[in-house]
């Protein structure tokens, strides 16, 4: 066993079983009788996060060598082991049954969000469906501004990460961005189904 995930009356139990292959098994059990709910097998070396605790989910992320070493992300619902997504993304925060998943990309500059700052690209997915619920987290033009940047992305060496700017405090998504006006943020009531209008703030009028 190399990792153990407690939630409740339940333990998502991760172990590599040291094979030619590189496997690995996931499973969930009940703490009580010890009976294994359900199993995964995986071809990678599992990690468990603790984002959903309490929220009856598990994300899973998998450390998958080769030729390149790659990281692969499980959204997996602890009831019956559903993956609900598979991909290269985070799980940010869950309220209620909804989870808030957001893409990480490829290296620049190939990146969605550096050639398009005018969006935030993940989802608001059902944990209960397995439904996206909301698609992506358009960044409203300001008038007269011109579109919205990320920030950095037109400096050289301004970016030295693949990962999205953006900032998470429970329901609150808030989305850094630039334009010709300056820096500003806009802040969505991610967890509100459908996506409410954001709002944005911090208008300041320096220079990016």
């Amino acid at each position: 066993m190399n990792g153990l995930y407690t939630d409740g009356p339940r333990q998502v139990v991760t172990a590599l079983c040291n094979d030619a292959k590189g496997g690995a098994l996931v499973l969930m059990r009940d703490r009580a009788s010890g009976r294994t709910l359900w199993k995964r097998d995986l071809q990678a070396t599992p990690v468990l996060t603790d984002v959903g605790r309490g929220h009856g989910a598990v994300t899973l992320y998998s450390v998958i060598t080769g030729a390149l070493t790659r990281r692969e992300d499980r959204l997996l619902r602890l009831s019956d082991g559903a993956v609900l997504r598979r991909g290269n993304f985070t799980t940010e925060a869950i309220s209620g049954d909804h989870a808030l998943l957001i893409d990480r990309d490829e290296a620049p500059p190939s990146a969605a969000f550096l050639t398009d700052g005018s969006r935030l690209t993940g989802e608001v997915r059902s944990l209960a469906s397995g439904k996206t619920l909301t698609r992506d987290f358009p960044i409203p033009v300001r008038p007269g501004c011109g579109q919205p940047r990320v920030i950095g992305a037109d400096r050289a060496g301004g970016i030295g990460t693949n990962v999205q700017q953006y900032g998470v405090q429970g329901r609150t998504l808030t989305v850094p961005r630039v334009d010709d006006c300056g820096k500003f943020n806009t802040v969505f009531d991610w967890a509100t189904v459908p996506l409410p209008k954001p709002t944005q703030t911090g208008f300041y009028t320096d220079s990016a």
